[in-house]
């Protein structure tokens, strides 16, 4: 699983560098003031929807409504991080469901009380690609809500959201995270991860991912899975072509010291012969490309990142792109890959 989603914060308290956003909401929640339209602004990646599920949860708990949501009654397991949702909160992603037709429906559900929750919360993402029209079906539900009904808008462009919309809302304004902010958070992720990173990394992976927790955690992700795939494909391929038989060498170092979760899962996929992209090698072309550029920018050498790049670049450039990056393996020559199952 991604870093930034197994860290996923599951309440306001786990939510790093936006106190100006979640004490106050905190505080909200604790007085019971709970507003009907609330709109989340700011960069990409810096916790805006994370936020919207977490007020989701508060709302919703059955101590709640509560700033520290129990954890434990059914609403709060079904609301955690990679939990399997409510269908009392709805989430609609505007970029691709943005036009009058959707809101309408979305207009339509909303009258309809709770099945099971307090509220019945609509999380619209990318709010600011709702059409004109869009909005404007929404507009007269916004205007005078159910009791039971909380909207959550989540944009990163909030003077594209319809002023008769944006009016109506609490408007919060999320921002990038500072260095000295985001640092803490990579090391004690590293440490729950037992992975260690020399110092001189962090700088760089802080600066890639340009003040944002999404994508500073996708950086050190990549830079630490791109690399352990370029060395599992190769010791694969090592052994394929000395002629072990490919699922005796996956049997032996799977049982071995020289596992990981990487090779253990990646090179199943080799075994399966199934390159369907999970991830793909471009995304380690691009993202492993960011840290590099980012280095040679500080004169930081990373010679097995840079190794890995090239290898995944190579994998790219023989038409493996879209593939799951498993298919890196592909570059070594004579080598016999299994075929699908």
């Amino acid at each position: 699983m991604a870093l930034y989603r197994k860290y996923r914060p599951a309440s306001f308290a786990e939510v790093v560098g936006q106190e100006h956003v979640t004490e106050p909401l905190s505080t909200a929640l604790t007085a019971n003031r709970i507003n009907h339209a609330y709109l989340f602004s700011g960069p990409r990646g810096c916790g805006k929807t994370s936020s919207a599920r977490i007020l989701a949860r508060s709302l919703n708990c059955e101590q709640g409504p509560t700033p520290t949501p129990c954890g434990v009654c059914d609403s709060c397991v079904a609301l955690a991080p990679n939990g399997p949702g409510n269908v009392d909160v709805v989430e609609l992603d505007a970029a691709s469901h943005g036009g009058v037709d959707d809101t309408r429906e979305l207009r339509d559900r909303a009258f309809y009380a709770p099945a099971q929750s307090r509220y019945r919360i609509f999380i619209v993402d990318e709010a600011h690609m709702v059409t004109t029209a869009g909005f404007n079906a929404l507009l007269k539900i916004v205007e005078e809500p159910p009791e039971h009904l909380i909207f959550v808008f989540a944009t990163t462009e909030p003077e594209k959201v319809l002023p008769t919309i944006r009016s109506r809302t609490h408007h919060y304004p999320f921002r990038l995270l500072a260095p000295r902010t985001m640092r803490p958070l990579l090391e004690r992720i590293c440490a729950e991860e037992n992975v260690h990173v020399d110092d001189a990394v962090y700088p760089l992976v802080i600066r890639a991912g340009g003040g944002s927790p999404r994508d500073t955690l996708s950086v050190l992700d990549q830079l630490l899975a791109g690399v352990h795939i370029a060395v599992a494909a190769e010791a694969m391929a090592l052994g394929l072509r000395e002629g072990v038989d490919a699922d005796a060498l996956y049997e032996v170092i799977t049982h071995s010291a020289g596992n990981s979760w990487m090779f253990e899962n990646r090179m199943a996929h080799v075994l399966a012969g199934d390159y369907a992209p999970l991830s793909a090698v471009d995304i380690f072309v691009k993202d492993l490309g960011l840290v590099l550029d980012t280095a040679r920018h500080s004169k930081f050498p990373l010679p097995l990142a840079a190794t890995a790049h090239q290898m995944f670049m190579q994998a790219s450039s023989a038409g493996h792109g879209r593939e799951d990056d498993s298919a890196v393996i592909k570059i070594f020559p004579g080598i016999l890959l299994p075929e699908p199952k």
